[in-house]
């Protein structure tokens, strides 16, 4: 924590600085407190990447991040609250509305530029992001590039529907049902999201009981450290669920964690994943 009058001083000559002229055209020192923003932000190429000055805490960690270790030592990895931010000097910061509220308002007291994203519920919701951001940072045509180079490998990987691939995504207790970013992998892989087809909106608690009873062919769990293998047989055989399709015929899935809780660019690789676990040529 910085000190309380390092910290004063601080907010007052970065006020002082805002106000001493109106700022350039286009942000060229951004920080991105945000997976999502760490990953695009270095998808958008190098001249974007030159502007970035500070990448999350999260950006190295593969659990997570598409984009570990990928950024240079010379981005700082910002964590740990607005003062880190500030002493930065950003003249963009990249948030979410899932952002500390405290965060956001110290911030905006100080006049420091903010782009807060929202929207994290499929693959329309990734195009809006990438345009939204790449605007920002003054890289529309390479968000452009970005968001063709999604759609090629979305078409790529989607298969026509098959009534017998029913989908349940199993993490923590709960599940995916529609208007979630599980919900269009599961369709553009063919399969039908049991929760969704129920009528189940968002991210909602699922009962083994309830689970056992949809008996899908396939059921998606995660897996923090791959390869997965000993998490799909624990999973297939703990009890209920060892009585479902998904267990006796070998589709229970685990999925690395950077793959099921994407919302960038690797949501595709879950695709990829599923595609290739269900056997559809």
């Amino acid at each position: 924590m910085m000190p309380r009058v390092a910290w004063f001083a601080l907010m007052l000559e970065f006020g002082c600085a805002r106000q001493s002229g109106a700022g350039p055209a286009a942000a060229t020192r951004v920080v991105s407190q945000v997976v999502f923003a760490d990953e695009v932000l270095f998808e958008l190429g190098e001249a974007t990447q030159a502007r970035v000055i500070g990448v999350s805490a999260l950006a190295d960690d593969s659990r997570y991040s598409a984009v570990a270790t990928s950024w240079p030592p010379t981005v700082s990895r910002i964590g740990g609250g607005v003062e880190a931010i500030v002493a930065a000097r950003p003249d963009l910061v990249v948030l979410a509305d899932f952002s500390a509220a405290e965060t956001r308002a110290a911030l905006a007291d100080l006049d420091i530029a903010t782009l807060t994203l929202s929207g994290f519920n499929g693959f329309a919701d990734y195009r809006s992001r990438v345009r939204e951001l790449s605007a920002a940072v003054d890289a529309t045509d390479a968000g452009e590039r970005v968001i063709a180079a999604f759609d090629r490998r979305l078409a790529e990987l989607g298969r026509a529907p098959a009534a017998d691939a029913t989908v349940v995504s199993w993490q923590g207790g709960s599940t995916a049902g529609a208007n979630t970013i599980f919900a269009d992998i599961s369709q553009a892989a063919g399969m039908t999201n049991v929760a969704a087809a129920e009528g189940w909106v968002g991210h909602v608690p699922l009962a083994l009981e309830r689970l056992v009873a949809w008996n899908p062919a396939y059921v998606v769990v995660p897996c923090d450290a791959p390869p997965c293998q000993a998490v799909e047989r624990e999973v297939a055989a703990q009890p209920g669920v060892a009585a479902t399709r998904a267990a006796r015929e070998g589709g229970v899935i685990a999925a690395p964690s950077r793959f099921l809780y994407s919302t960038g660019s690797g949501m595709l690789d879950l695709l990829a994943l599923l595609v290739d676990r269900s056997g559809r040529p």
